[in-house]
């Protein structure tokens, strides 16, 4: 992929040069919050945005299949239960979208935990106005759950699925230990990419530390300033209960260096990568791997009890979808069936192209432990063929 070339022209192309005209080269954490957010020509907040259909920009785990759906409604169960099962159970979902998730959540609480389900209140949390107009028609069947936090905050779980690669990200450069930040600049043929000194003392020590990790090499990354905050938000907010996130990425000692040169920092459009970061601003979606060693120094500092972080695959596993597969291959008519589910599900539990392994889940505990979900990837998966 390359990161500079000619731009298409865009309702926004034209507002980011005549920002860069007047304040000179824009930070790439500037140009991926206006991409994204601007509020009338960003992609998600105008609502471009095309997730798990034909011709998607991208596809979620709950678009692949709704065994997912069903696996985080395992989670919300196993949670009410290490709460004492509350008088009222809330389930905040952080970045919700087109309300895909929370549609198979509550369909599945509905059918196996109506009790719970009763005693439930489902609490979406979406910047986009244009993906919360899509919620309203798909948890149609679940109008009477959707509530909000009130002033003494929730107990309950706080669930969010690729919400933080979307998070706008300083993008930069380390060479030999010094460090600079990606900057769009205007060309003769649109944007172009530029570095420039940083500024901010925070970030440039942040930058500085990864640097260091390989001091002699040439490199990439990313710092996203606002996931620490977005963590102590959620928390504060929280009386009592857990927070798991689920995204690509992983610690920093792995996921940033020279096997990397770039970073992580990718478009996409139609189902693939753009050839340019700085091509249709606006009009593609942006996105960086998460830095999971961030969230489990804020979560330290918050005193929040952590696991280890987890893959999706163990995730999975660990809420039940050896059940769940069981299930689907005994409905399976003849042997094409059978391999249509298999198939199906080799993107969310397997490695290479899929999500098994490149997704990750931080889980925390809010005044109580984290162990107290009873997660246990390895139990899970005794006697599964697969």
């Amino acid at each position: 992929m390359t990161v500079s070339g000619k731009s298409t022209e865009t309702p926004l192309l034209r507002i980011i040069v005549e920002e860069i005209e007047r304040l000179g080269p824009m930070e790439f954490r500037r140009f991926m919050e206006l991409a994204l957010y601007h509020p009338e020509h960003g992609y998600y907040s105008s609502g471009k945005v095309r997730i798990g259909a034909e011709n998607a920009d991208f596809v979620t785990a709950p678009h692949v299949t709704r065994l997912f759906g069903r696996c985080m409604a395992r989670l919300v169960a196993m949670a009410d239960r290490a709460l004492g099962e509350p008088a009222t159970f809330t389930l905040v979902e952080g970045g919700p979208g087109e309300g895909v998730l929370a549609r198979d959540i509550l369909d599945a609480l509905a059918a196996s935990e109506p009790g719970l389900y009763r005693r439930l209140v489902y609490v979406p949390e979406e910047v986009s106005p244009a993906l919360a107009a899509r919620q309203i028609k798909i948890l149609a069947a679940h109008a009477d759950k959707l509530g909000v936090i009130g002033a003494d905050g929730f107990c309950g779980l706080h669930l969010s699925n690729e919400l933080l690669d979307a998070m706008p990200v300083h993008w930069v450069r380390a060479v030999g230990g010094e460090t600079s930040l990606v900057c769009a600049d205007a060309g003769p043929e649109g944007l172009i990419r530029t570095t420039k000194g940083i500024e901010d003392e925070q970030v440039r020590l942040e930058a500085a530390r990864i640097a260091s990790l390989h001091p002699a090499q040439e490199f990439h990354f990313e710092i996203n300033p606002a996931a620490a905050g977005w963590l102590a938000s959620v928390a504060q907010r929280c009386t009592r209960g857990f927070i798991v996130t689920i995204d690509y990425g992983d610690l920093e000692t792995r996921l940033f260096g020279p096997q990397r040169p770039e970073g992580s920092v990718r478009g996409f459009t139609e189902g693939g990568f753009a050839e340019s970061l700085f091509e249709r601003p606006g009009e593609l979606d942006i996105t960086a791997s998460v830095n999971f060693s961030v969230l489990f120094e804020a979560a330290a500092r918050l005193g929040l009890d952590t696991l280890a972080l987890m893959s999706q695959r163990d995730l999975l596993f660990a809420t039940g979808i050896a059940t769940e597969i069981k299930r689907e291959e005994a409905r399976a008519a003849d042997e094409a069936e059978l391999m249509a589910v298999r198939q199906e599900l080799w993107p969310l539990l397997f490695d290479g192209t899929g999500m098994g392994a490149a997704f990750k889940a931080l889980i925390a505990g809010v005044g109580i432990e984290a162990s107290a979900l009873g997660l246990d990837p390895e139990g899970a998966v005794k006697g599964l063929q697969f």
